[in-house]
C-alpha cells in the first residue's frame, strides 16, 4: 500500500515510524504466547535485495515474498515453522546482516539495509535456552554488523546462560519479568551490535487469557551513527515520580524536589555507554510571577567528576516540551550519575509575596539515543512505511508542544492573516492592571506585578496604546452591558470555497468576576447558503459563533492558562454528514490541552448576546472571502481582564513536510 491523503485531510499508511537518517529498512516483530490474542508470530522486514529471489533457506526457513511486489517486505511465519517442525516452546533467533550506506544503492545482496542470514531455533529447556545464548553471544561478538530479531512460540522461561546473556544486551523486559518458571509470555525483541548497542527494542505481553501479542516494530537507520535515534531501554529517569511534578512553595531558593541515583556503570539495563547519548524530554511551564523574578524550571544529569548537562524550561503559561541531549564522558567505573528536577519560583518580591508562582512539569523521560542522533535528514516515503526525523500532528507545519514552532509559522507565508496588523488596547473602568493602562510602571499588588503580555518566552514590553500581534482588553465594572468584537489577521481574507481552513488566537483570561461573561471566537462568509455544524443555514456576512467559552462556568481551571481557540471554515462540496462528523471529531478535541474542552467551548446559558451556535462553518460555493473576530462580552457591574496573542489563518493540509526532516499530519492513521 502507499501513503493514502485523502480530501476530507485524512492521511494512512501501513505503518509509520522515527529514524535519525535515511532508511526503507523497517522490522516488524510478533511473538506468540499460549493464550495470546493471536496465534500467528512472525517477523517481516523491508530487504536490501529487492529482486525477489535470493533469500535465506536454511534450517528448513521458507521466507514468504508474496508481499514484496505490492508492499515491500519479507515474511518468516515462525509459528507454521514451530508447527512443521514439532516445536512448542522457545524462541526464534533471526540474524540479519547490516549494510550502512556507504554501500551503493543497487537494490542488490550487499545494498545499504538488511539481509537474513541465519534461522537458529532455541527449545525452552536448559540444554535449549544454553545452546540459544551461546549462538546470541557468537553473532553479537562477530566483527560483521548484524540486526538480531526473536520472537516466542508457547511459553517461554529462562535459565542462568539466557539470562546472563540479556543483562550483557541492556534488557530490562526480559531480565526483569521472565523468570526460570515456564509461563505462556508473548515476546519480541530487536537486538544490534551496531555502536555496541545491544537491546534495540522490546515488547513482553501478559500471560492472561487472549492478552495482545507482544510486537516490537521499527526502522533501521542506514547511516550507521544514528541507529538508535528513536531511542531504547528503559527510561532512566523511573523513580523519581516524574509523570508530574512542582513546586508551588515560597522559598525565594532553588529547590531540588526529586532526585535519582543513575548506576550507569551496572552491567545490564541501566548501563551508559561512554559516547553514547541519552536523549531528555520533559513538558513545563512556569506561571509569570514566578517567571517577572527569574523562575524557572530545570532538569539536570550530573556526571561524577563534575559534568553537568542542565535542560531549563522558561515558557510562561503554556506547556513546553524540552528536549535535549547528554552525552556521557565519564569512563566505566568512575560512579554513578545523579538526575535532579530542580525549580526555583523567583527572587525578591516573587515567591511568597507574589500570585501566580508555580513551576509544573510533567512526562519527564530518559533514554538512550545512540551516537548521533537528531540530525538533519530527509523525510522517506516507501510502499509499506513512512519515516522522518520526528512526527506530530497539526494544521499546517508545526507542532503545538513547541512554541518556537508556532512562532515560525506565525511568521512564514504559511499564515494567511495579515500579520502586521495593528491592534488597539480595548479598556474601560478604573483601577486597570494592564502595562499599557499603567504606562510601563507595575502595580504593587496582584497580576499587575508582571502586567505585561508574555506568551512562551515572548513578551510584549511596548507600552503605547497600539501594537501588532497581541491585545489587551480589561473591563472593569461597566455601568451596562458590554460587547466588544475585535476583528482579527487583517480583516477580509481571501479564500478558495473547496479547500479547508483553520483561523485561530492564543487566548488568556487573568482575571475575571461576576456572572457567566462570554469569550467566543466568531467566523463570518461573504457567500450565501453556508452552513453549521448540524446543517443550520446562514447567510452571507452573518457573523457565528466557534469556540465560545463562558468564564464563570469554564475558566476558573484555566484561569490564567494560554489556550488556542480555534474556527474551522469548511470547503463547500462536504456533505451534511461530513461536517458534523468533522465537528464531532475536532471540535473541542484536535488540540487536545492546549483547548478548552469539548464541552467547555459550547454555548450554555451565559452571555448578553442570542448566539448563532454554528461552531464550525461550511462555506457556500459563492465564498470569496471569510473574516474572524474575538469577541467579549462583559455583564455590568462584572469584570474581565483578557490577553490575545498571535492571531492566524491557514490551509489545512492532510501532510506537511518540513526542512529537517519533521513530518506533520493533520489526522494519520496506521491502516
Amino acid at each position: 500500500m502507499s501513503l493514502d491523503l485523502t480530501r476530507l485531510r485524512g492521511a494512512s499508511h501501513d505503518n509509520i515510524s522515527v529514524g535519525g537518517s535515511y532508511t526503507d529498512t523497517m522490522i516488524t516483530a510478533q511473538g506468540f504466547g499460549s493464550n495470546a490474542k493471536s496465534s500467528s508470530a512472525f517477523v517481516r522486514w523491508v530487504p536490501n535485495n529487492k529482486s525477489g529471489s535470493g533469500y535465506y533457506s536454511g534450517n528448513s526457513v521458507s521466507v514468504t515474498t508474496s508481499n514484496l511486489s505490492e508492499y515491500g517486505y519479507l515474511e518468516f511465519d515462525a509459528y507454521a515453522w514451530s508447527r512443521a517442525q514439532g516445536k512448542s516452546d522457545g524462541y526464534h533467533l533471526l540474524k540479519f546482516d547490516y549494510f550502512n550506506d556507504t554501500n551503493s544503492y543497487n537494490g542488490g545482496s550487499s545494498s545499504p539495509g538488511i539481509r537474513l542470514g541465519e534461522h537458529y531455533f532455541a527449545d525452552c529447556n536448559d540444554e535449549g535456552l544454553s545452546n540459544g545464548a551461546a549462538k546470541l553471544s557468537d553473532w553479537y561478538s562477530d566483527s560483521r554488523k548484524c540486526v538480531i530479531v526473536i520472537v516466542n512460540v508457547g511459553n517461554i522461561h529462562v535459565n542462568s546462560a539466557w539470562l546472563n546473556q540479556f543483562i550483557e544486551f541492556r534488557s530490562w523486559r526480559m531480565t526483569k519479568n521472565v523468570t526460570t518458571s515456564s509461563e505462556n509470555w508473548s515476546y519480541a525483541a530487536v537486538i544490534t551490535n551496531i555502536n555496541d548497542i545491544g537491546q534495540l527494542s522490546e515488547a513482553l505481553q501478559g500471560k492472561g487469557t487472549l492478552q495482545d501479542n507482544a510486537t516490537a516494530q521499527l526502522v533501521i537507520e542506514h547511516k550507521e551513527s544514528t541507529v538508535g535515534h528513536a531511542g531504547y531501554g528503559e527510561d532512566l529517569s523511573s523513580g523519581t515520580g516524574a509523570g508530574t511534578f512542582s513546586y508551588t512553595g515560597t522559598s525565594q531558593s532553588a529547590q531540588t524536589i526529586a532526585t535519582r541515583t543513575i548506576n550507569w556503570d551496572n552491567t545490564g539495563k541501566d548501563r551508559v555507554n561512554p559516547g553514547e547519548k541519552l536523549r531528555f524530554t520533559f513538558d513545563g511551564k512556569i506561571q509569570q510571577g514566578a517567571l517577572h523574578y527569574n523562575g524557572y524550571l530545570k532538569v539536570k544529569l550530573i556526571e561524577p567528576g563534575g559534568g553537568t548537562s542542565t535542560f531549563t524550561c522558561e515558557s510562561c503559561d503554556l506547556y513546553e516540551r524540552i528536549e535535549g541531549l547528554h552525552t556521557r564522558v565519564s569512563s566505566v567505573g568512575a560512579g554513578a550519575a545523579t538526575l535532579e528536577i530542580e525549580a526555583y519560583a523567583g527572587s525578591g518580591a516573587g515567591a511568597g509575596g507574589s500570585p501566580y508562582t508555580g513551576i509544573y512539569g510533567r512526562n519527564l523521560e530518559v533514554y538512550k539515543a545512540g551516537e548521533n542522533p537528531d540530525q538533519d535528514r530527509d523525510v522517506a516515503l516507501h510502499k509499506w512505511h513512512i519515516n522522518s526525523l520526528n512526527i506530530a500532528e497539526g494544521p499546517a507545519n508545526f507542532d503545538l508542544k513547541v512554541p518556537s514552532q508556532f512562532s515560525t509559522f506565525y511568521n512564514s507565508d504559511r499564515n494567511l492573516a495579515d500579520t502586521s496588523q495593528v491592534y488597539t488596547l480595548n479598556t474601560s473602568g478604573s483601577g486597570l492592571l494592564n502595562r499599557q493602562s499603567n504606562n510601563g510602571a507595575a502595580s504593587m499588588s496582584g497580576p499587575g506585578q508582571y502586567n505585561h503580555i508574555r506568551w512562551h518566552g515572548n513578551q510584549f514590553t511596548n507600552i503605547s496604546n497600539s501594537q501588532p500581534h497581541g491585545q489587551v482588553t480589561e473591563i472593569r465594572s461597566p455601568s451596562s452591558n458590554q460587547t466588544r468584537d475585535l476583528a482579527l489577521g487583517g480583516g477580509s481574507i481571501t479564500v478558495d470555497s473547496t479547500k479547508a481552513y483553520m483561523a485561530g488566537v492564543w487566548v488568556r483570561v487573568r482575571e475575571h468576576a461576576g456572572s457567566q461573561n462570554r469569550v467566543s471566537l466568531i467566523g463570518e462568509s461573504n457567500g450565501s447558503n453556508n452552513k453549521g455544524y448540524n446543517g443550520t443555514t446562514y447567510n452571507a456576512n452573518t457573523k457565528v459563533y466557534g469556540p465560545s467559552v463562558e468564564t464563570d462556568i469554564n475558566l476558573n481551571s484555566a484561569l490564567t492558562e494560554w489556550k488556542l481557540m480555534s474556527f474551522f471554515f469548511l470547503p463547500d462540496w462536504m456533505t451534511t454528514t461530513e461536517v458534523t462528523a468533522w465537528h464531532d471529531e475536532y471540535f473541542g478535541e484536535w488540540a487536545g490541552e492546549y483547548e478548552f474542552t469539548t464541552a467547555a467551548q459550547q454555548i450554555a446559558s451565559g452571555g448578553i448576546n442570542t448566539p448563532l451556535d454554528a461552531r464550525v462553518l461550511k462555506m457556500g460555493s459563492n465564498t470569496t472571502s471569510v473574516a474572524f473576530h474575538l469577541r467579549t462580552e462583559v455583564y455590568s457591574s462584572a469584570s474581565i481582564w483578557q490577553e490575545m496573542v498571535y492571531p492566524f489563518f491557514t490551509e489545512i493540509d492532510p501532510m506537511n513536510i518540513k526542512a529537517g526532516g519533521d513530518l506533520h499530519f493533520w489526522n494519520f492513521t496506521e491502516s
